[in-house]
C-alpha cells in the first residue's frame, strides 16, 4: 500500500522567496536535524476568483490564477533542480495528468 511520510511546508511571503531560496540549504537542513521529517519552503501566493471583480473592465493576474499558482508551487518544491519539460494529459474522465522532467543535475537530492 501506499506509506504516508509527514512533511513541514514553510510558507514565506512572496517578497522575501528568492532571499528564502539562497538559504535553503541550511534552512531545510535545520529543520531536518530538528524535527527528523522532510522540508520543503515555498512562497504563500494569492489565488483569485475568476468572477469577483470592483469593475467589468478588470482583470485578473496570470500569476495569481490557480494553474498559476499550482505551477509555481511545484517549482518551489524541487527547488534545487528545476523543470526541463511539462506535459498535461487530459483524461477522458475529466481529469488531468502532469508528466514532468526534472534536469538530471541535482537528482541525488530530490530523490532523498
Amino acid at each position: 500500500g501506499k506509506s504516508e511520510k509527514r512533511v513541514v511546508l514553510v510558507y514565506v511571503p512572496y517578497p522575501s522567496l528568492k532571499s528564502a531560496q539562497k538559504l535553503h540549504y541550511k534552512i531545510v537542513n535545520e529543520i531536518q536535524k530538528r524535527k527528523n521529517i522532510q522540508a520543503f519552503i515555498t512562497a504563500k501566493r494569492n489565488i483569485l476568483s475568476k468572477w469577483i471583480k470592483v469593475h467589468k473592465s478588470q482583470t485578473r493576474p496570470r500569476n495569481r490564477c490557480l494553474t498559476a499558482v499550482f505551477d509555481n508551487l511545484l517549482d518551489d518544491l524541487i527547488i534545487p533542480g528545476n523543470i526541463t519539460a511539462r506535459r498535461i494529459r487530459h483524461k477522458l474522465n475529466g481529469r488531468l495528468q502532469y508528466k514532468i522532467w526534472i534536469n538530471e543535475e541535482n537528482k541525488q537530492y530530490l530523490e532523498e
